[in-house]
């Protein structure tokens, strides 16, 4: 099962081709980043570090719903995609960390389908959150090399699998656990709401069956997340918590995947959306 960061970067990496350089940031966002560093710092501690390294060892990449999906041929649909107008309200370091998540498993989805102008605009806005959080210098060393290979999906993956072991190692070696975490939450309430709504309302299929599986094992992830999230007392994290219980409600309902259904899809969609659109709102 792959790290889940490393998976990740997927999505993330490919904000390089069309965007580039810093730009000066206004007071607003200098405070934010300040507000980040400080966060992390005061969260990063070795049983933490501890239950986060746990968690990504045991997460399946959010990609793989998405990918499980799309061999299902359901339609593409860029509503449920988060707009890239809201990137410009997102100031606290909270919001810029999940919904850098949000946004790198948005462009898997819009790569999956291969919708060229959707995925250059999301290129750009997750090169902003790259920026306000400080991992695109991480990125950067993979510029030359994603570029080349743009176009060749096997070589893309292991160019990125390498790159998101680097941002993975990078934020814990700056005590960035916070932040790290907070792109994972982000990442996975994107991937199974994106997958439960685009699931919902098809009819019973000997085609869904393995989406309903992927679906079904977000338990496990869910459950790690929650853990993970007790480690950190700010409010917003403790919201975000909050949320991942009710989801976890819902979830533990159903005790086989056999039990994931049209009617049990529609009930978790409804809470994974509500966890969701706190997070991007």
């Amino acid at each position: 099962m792959k790290n889940f960061l490393r998976t990740l970067t997927a999505v993330f990496i490919v904000t390089l081709i069309s965007c580039s350089g810093n730009k000066e940031k206004n007071p607003e966002e200098a405070a934010s980043d300040s507000l980040m560093a400080a966060m992390d710092t005061a969260a990063y501690n070795d049983f933490a570090d501890f239950k986060f390294t746990f968690t990504i060892a045991n997460l399946p990449s959010p990609l793989d719903i998405i990918n499980t999906v799309y061999t299902t041929e359901v339609p593409f649909d860029n509503t449920l995609l988060n707009p890239t107008t809201n990137n410009e309200k997102y100031f606290s370091s909270y919001k810029k960390s999940v919904n850098y998540g949000v946004y790198g498993v948005d462009m898997a989805y819009i790569a999956y389908y291969g919708n060229k102008q959707d995925l250059y605009d999301y290129y750009a806005t997750a090169r902003k959150l790259a920026e306000s959080i400080g991992t695109q210098e991480t990125f950067d060393r993979f510029t030359d090399r994603f570029e080349e290979n743009a176009d060749k999906k096997d070589s893309l993956m292991v160019i990125v699998d390498q790159a998101y072991t680097e941002t993975d190692k990078f934020l814990r070696s700056n005590s960035r656990l916070l932040v790290a975490s907070q792109v994972i939450a982000g990442a996975f309430l994107e991937s199974l709401f994106i997958s439960t709504t685009l699931l919902k309302d098809q009819e019973p299929a000997d085609k869904y069956k393995s989406s309903y599986s992927k679906i079904y094992e977000q338990k496990l992830v869910l459950n790690n997340l929650i853990d993970l999230f007790k480690e950190f007392k700010d409010k917003e994290s403790t919201a975000l918590q909050n949320d991942l219980l009710a989801l976890k409600t819902v979830m533990d309902t159903y005790k086989d995947a056999s039990e994931i259904n049209k009617e049990s899809l529609r009930k978790i969609s409804a809470a994974v959306a509500t966890a969701r659109n706190n997070a991007i709102r």
